[in-house]
């Protein structure tokens, strides 16, 4: 299961290099219940709903804007894909320069064979990008994959610890060499790391 509270897009103030950013979208689930009954839409596997649950204790992180605010939702491994529409629709999708997501998240178990459980996805954004979580002994490692092959990094995280994780996809022109990157527990307010 994975826990996550808040998760805005195109995060301001993050990083020095981010202050001219527009905030497009924050989810601090100020709701309890299903994502499903709270403007998600369920596109895969729809009716596991155990993984959907909100009403978990909101997560803190010092220095973070979305820091104990609201609730948490609870993902488990049931298979159900839930998605947030982006406001304003797809003639309003971000297709050049730099898009930041930032959300908290807290895990207390993963699996061996490891799987996805955040996505940026968009016709434009030629699948996206995908963050997956994969045990590795008693902690856990993230990866992150853009269409399809993931990349899992070599840090082990903690079971039961909150850490703050960013994902960056910067567009570059031409077709299909976008560039993602995945940060975890980067500086607030500090430039963004040269080494993700």
């Amino acid at each position: 299961e994975f826990q996550t509270c808040a998760l805005p897009i195109s995060v301001i103030f993050l990083f020095t290099g981010t202050i001219n950013a527009t905030g497009i979208l924050t989810e601090n689930f100020t709701y309890s219940g299903l994502l499903s009954a709270n403007g998600w839409l369920a596109f895969s596997g729809a009716g596991t709903n155990s993984e959907t649950t909100v009403g978990q204790t909101g997560l803190t992180y010092s220095g973070y804007a979305g820091s104990g605010i609201g609730n948490a939702a609870l993902v488990s491994n049931t298979g159900e894909d839930d998605s947030l529409t982006y406001p304003g629709g797809p003639s309003t999708y971000t297709t050049s320069g730099d898009f930041y997501v930032s959300f908290m998240m807290k895990v207390s178990a993963a699996n061996a064979t490891g799987d996805y459980f955040f996505a940026l996805n968009a016709p434009s954004y030629a699948s996206g990008a995908r963050v997956y979580i994969q045990s590795s002994g008693t902690g856990y490692k993230l990866g992150l994959a853009k269409v399809s092959t993931v990349t899992y990094g070599t840090p082990v995280y903690t079971f039961g610890t909150t850490y703050l994780v960013v994902v960056h996809y910067a567009f570059v022109a031409g077709t299909l060499n976008d560039q993602v990157y995945l940060y975890v527990n980067p500086t607030i307010g500090g430039p963004e790391p040269a080494v993700p």
